[in-house]
């Protein structure tokens, strides 16, 4: 903590001053009240005179006082209630009007509270002591006072950046806000939520949001931070929106958005096209792609003066059976097996050359099963389960993933780079090889082990490339396992996954299970349950407007779920449909 943030206890006489005017509220408890903290649980009510409570909204941070410890605490309004008649404690004296300034009665320790008030139950999430943040583990006193934060110091009390343990430094994911109000300082300046993601031992991430709640947005303004610092940057393109970095947007339409690119001192501006390249693939089938929405695509691309290259996959460089089957979903568990142990056997150059070498190579034993013997190794599979590989092969084969005539394949340093942002067009293609290129890049970039930039990888849909469930249980166990093993080899390559979805009951649990940090736009009830947001943060997510979220990164902030409002993008941002409407009518 710098030494001019160091917390320090406030001298008394001055305390009690600002308090006579300035009090919000009083520690409370009574039968149906408690004042506990027990289990990582809290239960401290605080009263608040009803011509006051109106500052307070559950979810609000908030200071307290200890006045006998002499230590500030930061805390969270989780609910509120209202006094309950014949509680009063006869050894206390009663102030019926407050007529007793509260700081006197703390001072002579009358502490019963106003009989008109109201409520609130805080959560303590950090308690101070001069240059010491501790999470709290005891009761406040009965002499403790609830008061609204601030931004800078004004009586050495802690400040808003303190409470929520906000780093100094990282990308702004967005403005600090409470209950989808933006928090300013004293000066007007918003509070910033800033991700030091360099910082981070685990960097996985996972987005989560409704369609049209503010995910996309986010991804740019994530992608175009992440390559400012210096990462490279790895996205896909699944509807013709990421494209648009390519272009200047506008400037925002409402109040909220302007200020904040005020503050942020914003224009719009397209994302460094110098730093921006576009990769697509192509299929050697014309009819399985739609080859004239990428024709658009390419006449956008170089109007807008951004590198774009086409592209295919090549067979020789698949290293693996287990990066073969990633394309074959419709496998059976054993002819996925044999698969993954012929392709060790007979690897090609050519998948052609693959199919013909294992249909050569099979005899057929007496039992009807399909054998193959090659160095002294053996694989045998069941005539149904050979029917099923080779029907997969060969549609993978006419599918023409693999060696179309005039493309090759770009090699990782083509499009890893320090600073860049690479898309690959993903748009024209249907769904299922969608989710399979998504996969494949990571999977490549890994198993190569070249020493590559800090990259992140961002994987739209991702409930399509890591179901709860695919076209067998195999398949998505398949893909579950090599998302998880890239995941924890990333870590020591300093490769983070950033999935996002806006299906969370469709997405494999082991993303959530290896994300560090989660954030969440607006969910249905549902979905926030699936999605493990815990139960007193479920009905904020189930109401946000388009651009709030909730962040949880327990690395980068100790304090759970901080409410954040994303600014609006500065580069292009337009629905896909309204998108290719405007280039067909540009390029007709």
């Amino acid at each position: 903590m710098s030494e001019k943030n160091v917390i320090q206890i406030p001298d008394k006489e001055d305390l009690q001053k600002r308090l006579r005017d300035g009090q919000l509220g009083e520690l409370f408890a009574d039968d149906l009240h408690g004042a506990n903290i027990k289990d990582g649980t809290t239960d401290v009510w605080f009263s608040v005179p009803v011509g006051k409570a109106d500052q307070l909204l559950v979810g609000d941070m908030v200071v307290i006082y200890d006045f006998h410890r002499g230590m500030w605490l930061g805390g969270r309004i989780t609910g509120m209630d209202v006094r309950r008649a014949g509680t009063s404690d006869r050894d206390m004296q009663v102030y019926d009007k407050q007529e007793v300034p509260l700081i006197d009665r703390l001072i002579k320790k009358h502490m019963y509270p106003a009989l008109a008030s109201q409520l609130f139950k805080v959560e303590p999430l950090a308690a101070f002591k001069e240059e010491t943040r501790t999470i709290p583990n005891f009761v406040p006193c009965a002499a403790s006072i609830l008061l609204l934060p601030v931004t800078e110091n004004t009586w050495k009390e802690p400040t808003i950046y303190e409470i929520l343990d906000l780093p100094p430094k990282g990308i702004i994911l967005g403005i600090f806000s409470q209950n989808q109000r933006l928090y300013k300082s004293q000066e007007g300046a918003f509070v910033k939520y800033k991700l030091n993601i360099d910082d981070l031992v685990n960097r996985h991430m996972v987005i989560l949001g409704s369609t049209g709640m503010g995910k996309t947005i986010f991804l740019k303004k994530l992608a175009w931070g992440l390559a400012d610092s210096g990462r490279a940057v790895i996205t896909f393109d699944l509807q013709g929106d990421i494209v648009q970095m390519a272009e200047a947007g506008t400037e925002p339409k409402k109040l909220e958005d302007k200020e904040i690119w005020k503050d942020l001192e914003w224009n719009a501006e397209s994302f460094n096209k110098d730093k921006f390249k576009i990769l697509a693939p192509v299929l050697g089938t014309p009819e399985e792609y739609d080859k004239t929405e990428l024709e658009l695509i390419e006449k956008y691309t170089s109007e807008m003066e951004v590198d774009f290259e086409k592209y295919c996959l090549q067979f020789k460089n698949v290293r693996t059976g287990e990066q073969l089957v990633m394309y074959m979903p419709y496998l059976t568990d054993r002819a996925r097996d044999g698969l993954m142990r012929l392709f060790d056997l007979f690897r090609k150059l050519r998948i052609e050359h693959f199919i013909q070498t294992i249909e050569n190579k099979k005899t057929t034993t007496r039992g009807g099963y399909i054998k193959w013997v090659e160095n002294g190794e053996e694989v045998t599979m069941h005539a149904m389960s050979y029917e099923n590989m080779m029907g997969q092969l060969r549609s993978l084969a006419n599918l023409k993933v693999f060696d179309v005539p005039g493309y090759k394949e770009p090699e990782i340093e083509n499009f890893v780079k320090e600073g860049q942002i690479t898309v690959f067009y993903l748009s024209h293609l249907g769904g299922y090889l969608r989710a399979r290129y998504e996969l494949h890049i990571p999977y490549v970039i890994l198993s190569k082990r070249q020493i590559v930039p800090k990259t992140s990888i961002i994987i739209d849909e991702a409930h399509e490339v890591v179901p709860r469930r695919a076209g067998t249980t195999g398949y998505a166990t398949l893909v579950s396992d090599i998302f998880a093993n890239v995941a924890r080899q990333g870590r020591k390559y300093d490769i983070d996954l950033i999935t996002s979805t806006h299906k969370p009951k469709d997405l494999n649990t082991i993303v959530y299970d290896l994300a560090g940090t989660m954030i969440s736009f607006r969910l249905s009830e549902e979905d926030a349950k699936v999605a493990g947001i815990p139960h007193e943060f479920r009905l904020r997510v189930t109401a946000f407007d388009p651009g709030y979220a909730l962040i949880n990164s327990p690395e980068n902030s100790r304090v759970p779920w901080i409410e954040i409002k994303v600014p609006w993008a500065r580069c292009a941002h337009e629905k896909p449909k309204s998108f290719f409407e405007r280039l067909r009518q540009l390029q007709s």
